[in-house]
């Protein structure tokens, strides 16, 4: 293994036409650079030097520094304070003193130290800083770490495992609060499976004082691997398992079992850093901290300056129901059936801080009917709209042939639901390592539009054109959106293999693959694979999707029973519409199992679910639900995203424009008026929940606000 944390520290190169640096990010293959007023040698310094988390760091000397496009300055004093910031075409002059310059928007994060004077200029198209004189300026750089560094190979011995798992930590940026932000965790390791294990030497486990003791079963060691990856401790095989810290020691079998009781340790640690964290450098006025700091038993500014193993252990004296309202919705609950094909996902199920359940065997099977009769064989399930007739309704299968076994992990309140295990898991994601590394190893694109391509046969050409309309008339990031109808097969074969962002497919579906214009295909037979996310709105696409997986797409949605033309139009609009708003794949079916008018547990996705076609303007997906108590009562609702992780904080509405919370899942009620609320809905599409129906913002005016007031008003 040739990968090693330290050959993936970005590096610094100086450049002689123009003058100035390059800096080289070989984690997540990106580059960056800057101009200065005269030649230039990078020398290396101690990244202890720097009171910031860099993996790099390097002196230059110099009068100006000039960057080739507008970004966004944030002054701070050498001890974190903030004193200007500089995100706006301007200019300003900072007087005499040791300042930190932290840039925005930059492919890697950059801070330079800096002596005033120092004159800021930002620009529509550029920016950069200017001295008096020359002088001494240190830069230190960290990656964002969005990739792993490095790869580790174990065998399935829980021993081993626990081995690799103790490296995890070596990804966090920094021990302190500010590992709750997402960009300061980095990616785990990879994990391989062989005869031997083999670590690389510089993955030698986090001294933080932390440790934790899980049974030699494979069990444990995928329960704790999230707890253990975001605490940097020792993971190690014993008798009884146990969190240790600060000379104390605590039972990982208090909540029932060890996965319960580690997801419970995980996000009441987890909750208690993003609050604590704001007695740090980033002093935001969070609802969440307003709710529970009266109910602490310590000191913020205190525990902010306490070492990581004093803040476990004094975070463990906090009970969950003290900090209940402001720990967010989780992202990511996965049922995962240990094995040692499975160990691969270890990783990932550490970077999405995931809450980990192990089901049992009763546990999947079918909790109740949800079809409208009770068939023999799941490709005779059928899912009815009110009032149908399911002898004349038109279905989209041509007679589906199945022989996969459906299962049905218990229901989860996180925004995405994963299961890793064998068998066809139904109103949840099918967990794939293989789908999250081809994510990991996706280039980042320099197309400037989205391409998306609707596919369907002739006499589904209402809903193909609908779904078109919403991607082309979406107004933020442009889409370039082709429609294919009645595709031969090789015109299919062809979209498939073709470059694409995202495929939308509306048609019949069975065991020959999707319906063409003259016969099938069936992509098990698809080695190339181009298109990168799919939605395949056809009856028990489920097949055929795994095998886009399989053959290189990232994820998609599909179904696992047949489904009838009527609902699938909706459903497929709904989705388009929610896609193309920034939702991931998982949470665009988590909006439309809250509707009552849509069969979301039909609907699964394949691969990795947190993907997302694009991102809206706010980073964050944002919708309401609006009720009426005395006055109009709206509850913002956000998702966590790829761009935004667990730990990213977002203002959900305009009214409330200073304060923040933590983006996932409900906020805090905001009392308001209806214009208000309408004049809050100008800033871009969101879904708006009204008595269990989905609406969208551009579609709402005054007067239908209106008028359900007066309903609301005349029920009561």
């Amino acid at each position: 293994m040739t990968d090693t944390k330290r050959d993936a520290n970005p590096r610094f190169e100086a450049m002689t036409d123009p003058t100035g640096v390059r800096i080289v990010d070989p984690i997540e293959s990106v580059e960056f650079a800057f101009e200065t007023d005269r030649p230039v040698d990078p020398t290396a310094v101690d990244t202890g030097a720097f009171d910031v988390p860099v993996d790099a760091g390097a002196t230059v000397e110099t009068g100006a520094i000039r960057f080739p496009h507008h970004l966004g300055v944030v002054v701070r004093t050498r001890d974190g304070e903030q004193v200007d910031d500089v995100s706006t075409a301007d200019e300003r002059r900072i007087s005499a003193g040791r300042y930190t310059l932290e840039l925005s928007t930059t492919p890697v994060k950059l801070y330079f130290h800096v002596d005033g004077p120092v004159t800021i200029r930002t620009h529509d198209d550029r920016a950069g800083f200017e001295f008096e004189s020359p002088r001494r300026v240190r830069i230190g750089t960290r990656s964002y770490h969005e990739r792993p560094a490095a790869t580790v190979t174990t065998t399935p011995d829980p021993s081993a495992v626990a081995a690799v798992v103790s490296r995890f930590g070596t990804a966090l940026k920094t021990t302190s609060p500010e590992r709750s932000w997402p960009t300061l965790r980095g990616y785990p390791p990879l994990v391989e499976v062989g005869d031997e294990s083999a670590v690389p030497d510089a993955l030698s486990p986090p001294d933080t004082g932390v440790s934790i003791t899980v049974r030699p079963e494979l069990a444990d060691c995928f329960a704790v691997t999230p707890l253990a990856f975001y605490l940097g401790a020792t993971v190690e095989v014993g008798d009884e398992p146990r969190l240790r810290a600060d000379g104390r020691e605590w039972s990982l079998t208090a909540a029932g079992d060890v996965a319960a009781t580690a997801t419970d340790v995980l996000q009441r640690q987890f909750t208690l850093d993003c609050v604590v964290r704001t007695a740090g450098r980033f002093d935001l006025d969070l609802v969440e901290r307003t709710a529970v700091e009266p109910r602490l038993p310590f000191d913020l500014e205190a525990m902010y300056d306490s070492d990581l193993p004093a803040r476990v252990a004094a975070y463990m004296d906090v009970p969950r129901e003290r900090i209940a309202d402001a720990i967010p919705r989780w992202k990511l609950t996965v049922d995962a059936v240990p094995g040692a094909d499975r160990l691969d996902a270890l990783p990932h199920l550490a970077a999405e801080l995931a809450a980990v359940r192990r089901p049992d065997a009763a546990s999947l099977d079918d909790p109740e009917p949800r079809y409208c009769d009770e068939p023999s064989a799941p490709s005779e399930r059928r899912w009815l709209p009110d009032g149908a007739n399911a002898e004349a309704a038109s279905m989209r299968s041509a007679g589906a042939a199945w022989d996969e076994r459906l299962v049905y992990p218990p229901p989860s309140s996180s925004v995405e639901h994963a299961y890793l295990g064998d068998g066809v898991p139904v109103g949840t994601s099918a967990m794939s390592a293989a789908a999250y590394e081809r994510k990991l190893d996706r280039e980042v694109s320099d197309k400037t539009g989205i391409g998306v391509t609707v596919v369907g046969p002739g006499d589904r050409t209402g809903e193909g054109g609908s779904v078109a309309d919403i991607y082309a008339s979406r107004g933020l990031e442009p889409f370039d959106t082709r429609v294919l109808a009645d595709p031969t097969a090789a015109e299919l074969r062809a979209a498939l293999a073709a470059d694409t962002d995202f495929f939308h497919y509306v048609g019949h579906v069975d065991e020959r693959g999707f319906e063409c214009d003259d016969g099938f295909v069936d992509t098990r037979t698809v080695d190339d694979v181009g298109v990168d996310l799919f939605l395949l709105n056809g009856c028990t696409s489920f097949a055929q999707g795994r095998a886009l997986v399989d053959n290189g797409a990232a994820g998609g949605i599909v179904t696992v029973a047949d489904i009838f033309d009527s609902v699938a139009a909706r459903v497929g609009e709904t989705l388009a519409r929610l896609l193309g708003q920034g939702y991931s794949l998982a949470a665009a079916l988590r909006v439309l199992g809250a509707a009552t008018a849509f069969p979301a547990d039909i609907y699964t996705v394949v691969g990795d679910g947190s993907v997302a076609v694009t991102t809206n303007e706010s980073i964050t997906p944002v919708g309401y639900r609006l009720s009426w108590d005395d006055g109009l009562v709206v509850v913002p609702f956000c998702f966590p995203t790829e761009k935004a992780p667990l730990g990213t904080v977002t203002v959900p509405f305009a009214a409330e424009n200073d304060r923040h919370v933590l983006a996932s899942g409900d906020c805090v009620p905001v009392e308001t008026t209806v214009d208000a609320f309408v004049d809050n809905l100008d800033t871009e599409p969101y879904p708006v929940f009204i008595d269990g129906e989905l609406r969208w913002s551009p579609d709402l005016t005054r007067a239908d606000l209106e008028a359900w007031v007066e309903t609301v008003r005349d029920r009561a």
